[in-house]
């Protein structure tokens, strides 16, 4: 069964992951853009590389946390089972 069935029509150019890459770095530019403008504002000297390399650092330590939780949930349930 596919969408059309359902009178879902995809567009034809782009793809799913087009759409994501497109939407991970439009918020880590945007963000970063917008960080930038706040520490312009308070006059305060960060680059543009430093203010990148937080939000890098704060997704890796969500992976990071992801995969501690999800390992123990996994021993949990195979310990208790």
């Amino acid at each position: 069964m596919n969408l059309t069935a359902f009178g879902t029509v995809l567009q034809q150019e782009g793809t799913l992951m087009g759409t994501a890459f497109a939407t991970c770095f439009g918020y880590w530019f945007g963000v970063a853009g917008f960080v930038w403008i706040i520490c312009y504002i308070c006059n305060t000297r960060i680059g543009m590389i430093q203010i990148l390399n937080i939000l890098v650092s704060f997704a890796v330590i969500n992976l990071i946390y992801y995969v501690i939780t999800n390992s123990a949930l996994m021993l949990q349930n195979k310990i208790n089972h």
